[in-house]
């Protein structure tokens, strides 16, 4: 009896998970086989290699992932099928009607379709490069599909959707193009056509080609992107370190915490640009528009920003220690509240195109540091960081200290070390780090200018990350 039980659970299992999961149904394959005719039948993953379905019937078939090597379905009506993943290769399509079949990832590569019918087709990164002269591929979709080398000689794809498809090596003699949506694809050349190329390829420049690779991988150091539009564009935490930016058009763009080591601003347009916590260490931001942009807690250390427009700039927080600031307009209407200013002192609250020397204890940095381990651009200049809590040799291992002043601060014994400690662009000049631990610590940018090394030695004016 349990036999007969557990036979039933096994029948019901199988029956259902064919149902949910669409496994080959051997009738309708061999339904298939005998007729030719199986409209709306449950095919998946059929073998039919080799199989004569000339002129057959499969219309709104689940033919997915079906293996159709060397199979005759020429003039065969499969409109609506379900092909995706099949595999075609090689196999007769002539004078097929292939018309709103779902054909995504399809492999095509050696098929013949000459005159085959792919009206509305969903043919999204199907790999072809056969025959397809004369074919109809009006409103078909091959965005991302390989057609290298494919023979297109007399085919019709009017409003086809070609972007990001591969076209070189494709012969395109007499087909129609009208409509056809060609952004981003390789054309036939192997140029790659400018976003908005409808039945023409614009041929992309390479300024465009750089735009592109920024705007999809936000990686982009030492580009050449001189000129470039990118108002209102969203480049947060992009990477354009030492990239040419001259004359670019900035202006609303997202650019928090993006990366402008040493890049080159000169004549920028940056009016009304999102630059919190960018780091702009060395940038030349000579004659830019920085009109409305808010630099809040950017590192501005050493930059040139002569000759820049800064009204209504919210610097708020900035490290504008050794920035030069020669000639810039408009300096008057700026927010330098708790900015560090060019000398290494910070400005008082609610100071406006002066910095007002802060003359009160602004929030207590130190507690700051022990109770939060970040301490960004704070002023700790001359602080004894040495026995906090009444602990010699503080621990400040995975502290974040980027930008901080820390000039002349006793950091003798000081536990810095790790990969997570971040002293990126402080100012460290003429501190104590004797017997200190930095193995591992983030100095990158840092001034060591006259510094007591962590051997007792003084590090020499200048050094910069490193001492000398």
């Amino acid at each position: 009896m349990r036999k007969v039980v557990l036979g039933m659970v096994v029948v019901y299992f199988v029956m259902m998970t064919t149902a949910a999961y669409g496994w080959l149904d051997q009738a309708h394959l061999k339904k298939l086989k005998d007729t030719k005719q199986c409209p709306n039948c449950n095919l998946t993953h059929a073998n039919l290699r080799n199989t004569n379905l000339s002129g057959g019937n499969m219309s709104g078939a689940d033919l997915i992932g079906a293996d159709f090597n060397g199979a005759d379905l020429s003039k065969a009506n499969l409109s609506g099928a379900k092909l995706y993943h099949a595999n075609f290769n090689p196999a007769n399509l002539t004078g097929a009607n292939l018309s709103n079949a779902n054909m995504k990832e399809a492999n095509l590569y050696t098929a013949n379709l000459t005159g085959a019918n792919l009206t509305g087709a969903d043919m999204t990164g199907a790999s072809l490069g056969s025959n397809m002269t004369n074919a109809i591929l009006t409103n078909v979709i091959l965005t991302n599909a390989n057609m290298t080398n494919t023979n297109l000689t007399g085919a019709d794809l009017s409003n086809a959707k070609l972007d990001r498809a591969n076209l070189t090596g494709a012969d395109l003699k007499g087909a129609n193009l009208s409509g056809a949506d060609l952004s981003n694809a390789t054309w036939t050349d192997g140029k790659i056509c400018a976003p908005g190329s409808i039945g023409t390829c614009n041929i992309l420049t390479a300024i465009d080609a750089t735009i592109n690779k920024l705007k999809d991988t936000k990686q982009c150091p030492n580009c050449d992107l001189s000129g470039a539009k990118l108002g209102s564009a969203n480049l947060n935490k992009a990477n354009l370190s030492r990239a040419d930016l001259s004359g670019a058009a900035l202006y609303s763009a997202d650019l928090t915490g993006a990366n402008l080591d040493q890049a080159n601003l000169t004549k920028a347009n940056l009016t009304g640009a999102n630059l919190t916590g960018a780091y702009l260490f060395g940038a030349n931001l000579s004659s830019a528009n920085f009109r409305a942009a808010n630099l809040s807690n950017a590192n501005l250390r050493t930059a040139n920003l002569t000759g820049s427009h800064l009204g209504s700039a919210n610097l708020n927080g900035a490290n504008l220690y050794q920035a030069n600031l020669k000639d810039a307009k408009r300096l008057d209407l700026a927010d330098l509240s708790n900015a560090t200013w060019t000398d290494g002192q910070i400005c008082a609250p609610g100071s406006k195109g002066t910095c007002n020397m802060s003359t009160a204890i602004e929030a207590d940095p130190i507690k700051k540091l022990k109770d939060t381990k970040k301490c960004q651009n704070c002023d700790l200049s001359n602080k004894d960081l040495t026995n906090l809590d009444g602990v010699m040799a503080f621990s400040l291992k995975r502290t974040t200290l980027e930008g901080a002043n820390l000039y002349g601060a006793n950091l003798s014994g000081a536990n810095l070390s790790g990969h997570s400690t971040n002293l990126v662009g402080a100012i460290l000049v003429k501190a104590n780090l004797k017997g200190a631990n930095l193995n591992g610590t983030n100095l990158k940018d840092a001034d060591l200018s006259n510094a007591t090394w962590t051997d007792g030695r003084k590090c020499a004016p200048g050094s910069i990350g490193v001492c000398k």
